[in-house]
């Protein structure tokens, strides 16, 4: 009897203990909370991190594209005949906006407005020799550049030419310049092109111009050079 009762004793309190021992819902509801909290902060964090990789590549794509706009910043000029008139040309051009130079990471959204807007703002004037008070123009505003290519297009409803202009790193003679080809300005354009990307080139010397006009469908050649 004594041992039954010893063990009846026993079994009474270790189920009080293990009672004890059990959360209250309250306490498992805290709990899970807690866990649910931990849980969003790490989605969190993990989310902000792959936005920021987003940003940073979208940075350096935008870094890249802005090394072709600042390696033709500067001013151009050259000659050129029309209808036996001699003219002088002055093309400037500058980046669109400036390039971002913080330290805070930006949103994907922000560096995506400033690859949406980035572009060339650039000019063409040209005067009579003889009459260089004369002069006249055309402006142009965001202009995009082929980067892969080392060329950009400008064309304007304001303006009555339109400007196909090719990166080059050279003087071409006036003899070889009649007689070379669009596949060879091309090339050389697009090799000028990738150097300046890649960050082995930070400016360009001369410009390949070709201007058009839509009003009598004739095509003109010539050559820019950067101004010291």
């Amino acid at each position: 009897m004594k041992r039954a009762m010893s063990c009846f004793s026993l079994f009474v309190v270790m189920s009080v203990f293990s009672g004890c021992q059990q959360p209250s819902q309250s306490e498992q509801d805290a709990k899970r909370k807690e866990q649910a909290n931990i849980e969003a902060e790490e989605q969190a964090k993990a989310d902000q991190q792959k936005q920021n990789e987003q940003s940073l590549r979208l940075e350096r794509d935008l870094q890249r594209r802005y090394r072709f706009y600042a390696a033709v910043t500067a001013e151009y000029t050259g000659q050129i005949k029309i209808d036996g008139t001699e003219y002088g040309i002055s093309h400037k051009s500058q980046p669109s906006i400036p390039l971002y130079m913080g330290d805070r990471i930006r949103t994907v959204e922000e560096v995506q407005s400033d690859l949406n807007t980035l572009g060339l703002n650039t000019s063409f004037r040209f005067w009579n020799i003889k009459k260089p008070e004369a002069a006249t123009g055309c402006l142009f505003s965001g202009a995009k550049a082929f980067f892969e290519n080392g060329s950009y297009r400008l064309q304007s409803t304001e303006c009555g030419n339109i400007f196909n202009i090719f990166v080059s790193d050279q003087i071409i003679p006036a003899k070889e310049f009649a007689t070379i080809t669009d596949e060879k300005i091309d090339n050389k354009a697009a090799e000028i092109a990738q150097s300046i990307l890649a960050a082995q080139k930070n400016t360009v010397d001369y410009l390949v111009v070709q201007r058009l006009s839509p009003l009598n469908g004739t095509t003109q050649s010539f050559q820019l050079q950067r101004k010291k």
